[in-house]
């Protein structure tokens, strides 16, 4: 075939053939792979042993001077591949062969592969590189963590979804200083510290702060003033304190005109609080102008207390309880038990601090106010082991308090040696108390000096204002001391206060009695007994009382019935020394062992008592 016809074949060849495929898309930029030109060196391919080479027809023709192909291309030297499948032999290039005059013609590789080579070169340059890096373990731990999985994928392990990098860690930020709270919050945080019984720091002084308080800060210091000093809230009322508080809201009505509603109900309360008897009828006023608010009826019924009016008080505190805000709820309860207490209502009184114990558990003066109703109903030895202190406790004004409560259970026990080292403990300033008078009057009966508990106990029980519980202490006291006119006196003018006072009745049966009227002795001995009845009284009350009817029974000769009463009552808790004696008088005519066992054991109980010398005469 001539040159002419071999083109012409050629050309129709290469209308018939397929566009070549388009170039494969580089792979993402994620990690170093390779990627081979499409001018660079084909890699060897395995091949069916009838496949055959794609077509050369869409190659371009050669320039003039080159030997074109034949229209036929030599078929390629088979092989077997590793499994068994014929391929073709791989070969560096493709080889196109034409026989024209006994000459082989080669093309030659372009210029694209050299590149392609270079590149090559330098991808495989940048996968030893980081290689490198990897295992030195300067690579970020992100990418480190990326070679590995690749790598063991290559390996053939199990592809598994790449592990995100760890979000990076932000430098700790400093703590934001907290912010000041708000003052209505402020105001509210004090005002329930207040209604739990507690006195915050920041309401103990009105001395001025390079700021003039608003009102209501105003009025929770002078309210902490009045939970200190108050007598329904404080054992120790501080006069100083309610000065001060009163001397502030002056001050502020003089720089700044009238006082709120709220400012002036303080300071008719504060004045209430130091006994200024002109107070009730302003509180009246203002309670009547603005009778829907809390803080002008809690003042009124303050007012209404100190002037003596219990009945109505305790009525305006109840219905405090039911329609005030509840911050009040714990310090109305204390003022009602406190006005219970007053009027001898232990019912209303326990119900009132066990409220005030619900309302605020942490308040130290209900739980004294709960020992003390513990006391009154001759839990003597209970509160004593309670009470007891722990080694090396130390001595402030709470353990004062307690020591106090300590001494009146020993004293209900007639634990003489006990009550002098507890009264040895107490401080002189807190002796000198009013509320300690009656304790201090008792210890001096015990001690055997009735003298003493007299000048304890005179100024205040012959004041208006004495209660009959007081003015028939101070008339036992004056028996004591041989005074039996005064006593008798004293005893009339309790029970003109309270027919059915049961230690008064007692005490002025025991006039009679000296007086040799038994019948009117044991009329007043029935009465005290009827007024046991509904009355929170320790048995020991009972048991003098019925000592008493023994002493009746002695007088008259009635010697057996009076010695069965006595074994009877002394057994019963906290029952009066003195019963072990008038025990032996009513065994003395029979000269009988008993007696003498009897004496002694009132000696022993009580060897500085009234009766210690007959005592003494009567087993020599």
């Amino acid at each position: 075939m001539d040159r002419d016809g071999l083109q012409a074949a050629l050309n129709d060849v290469a209308a018939d053939a397929p566009a070549p495929a388009a170039a494969p898309a580089p792979l993402a930029d994620t990690l170093p792979e390779f990627v081979v030109s499409t001018g660079a060196v084909a890699p060897p391919v395995s091949l069916p042993k009838k496949a055959s080479l794609p077509s050369l027809a869409g190659l371009a023709p050669r320039s003039k001077g080159e030997v074109r192909p034949s229209a036929r291309p030599a078929p390629l030297p088979v092989s077997a591949s590793p499994s068994g499948v014929p391929a073709a032999e791989p070969e560096p290039a493709l080889q196109a062969t034409a026989q024209e005059g006994g000459e082989t013609v080669t093309p030659r590789a372009s210029k694209g592969g050299r590149k392609g080579l270079w590149l090559f070169v330098a991808i495989v340059a940048a996968l030893g590189a980081g290689v490198g890096a990897h295992v030195a373990g300067v690579l970020p731990p992100a990418w480190s963590a990326a070679i590995d999985d690749r790598v063991a994928l290559l390996r053939g392990g199990h592809e598994e979804a790449p592990t995100p990098p760890p979000p990076a860690t932000p430098d700790p930020e400093p703590e934001p200083t907290a912010a000041p709270a708000p003052p209505d919050t402020a105001l509210a945080e004090l005002e329930g510290a207040l209604a739990r019984g507690e006195v915050p720091s920041e309401l103990t002084t009105f001395e001025a702060d390079g700021a003039e308080p608003a009102d209501e800060l105003l009025r929770l210091r002078a309210e902490a003033a009045l939970l200190r000093a108050a007598p329904w809230w404080s054992a120790t009322p501080d006069g100083a304190l309610l000065s001060t508080a009163l001397g502030a809201l002056g001050a502020r009505a003089e720089a700044g005109g009238e006082l709120s509603t709220a400012l002036r109900a303080t300071q008719l309360r504060l004045r209430v609080a130091t006994g200024d008897a002109s107070a009730l009828a302003e509180t009246r006023a203002l309670a009547s102008a603005h009778a829907d608010d809390a803080l002008v009826r809690w003042a009124l019924a303050e007012a209404l207390t100190a002037g003596g009016e219990l009945e109505e008080a305790d009525a305006a505190l109840a219905q405090l309880l039911e329609s005030a805000p509840a911050t009040m709820h714990a310090r109305v309860a204390l003022q009602r038990a406190w006005i219970a207490r007053q009027r001898g209502q232990r019912d209303t009184e326990r119900a009132s601090v066990e409220r005030a114990l619900a309302l605020a558990p942490e308040w130290e003066l209900v739980r004294l106010r709960l020992i003390d109703l513990r006391l009154d109903t001759g839990e003597f030895r209970a509160v004593l082991d309670e009470l007891a202190p722990d080694e090396g406790a130390a001595t402030d004004a709470e353990s004062d308090e307690r020591v106090l409560r300590r001494l009146r259970a020993s004293l209900g026990v007639e634990d003489f040696e006990l009550a002098e080292a507890l009264w040895a403990q107490l401080p002189e300033p807190v002796r000198a108390r009013p509320d300690v008078m009656p304790t201090a009057a008792q210890f001096y009966m015990m001690r055997g000096e009735p003298n003493e508990a007299v000048g304890v106990l005179a100024e205040a029980a012959q004041a208006e204002t004495a209660t009959a519980g007081l003015i028939t202490l101070y008339a036992d006291a004056l028996y004591d001391a041989g005074r039996t006119l005064d006593a008798s006196a004293q005893y009339e003018r309790a029970i003109a206060l309270d027919g059915s006072h049961p230690e008064a009745l007692i005490g002025f049966a025991q006039v009679l009695l000296r007086a040799r009227k038994y019948r009117e002795a044991r009329v007043n001995l029935d009465r005290a007994e009827a007024g046991l009845r509904g009355r929170a009284r320790p048995p020991a009350t009972l048991a003098r009382l019925r000592v008493m009817r023994a002493r009746i029974m002695v007088e008259e000769r009635e010697l057996a019935q009076a010695a069965v009463l006595l074994r009877r009552t002394l057994e019963i808790p906290g029952a009066p020394s003195e019963g072990w004696f008038y025990l032996g008088e009513a065994l003395s005519r029979s000269n009988s062992p008993e007696a003498r066992a009897a004496y002694e054991r009132y000696l022993a109980l009580h060897p500085v008592g009234p009766l210690a010398a007959r005592a003494r005469r009567a087993i020599q």
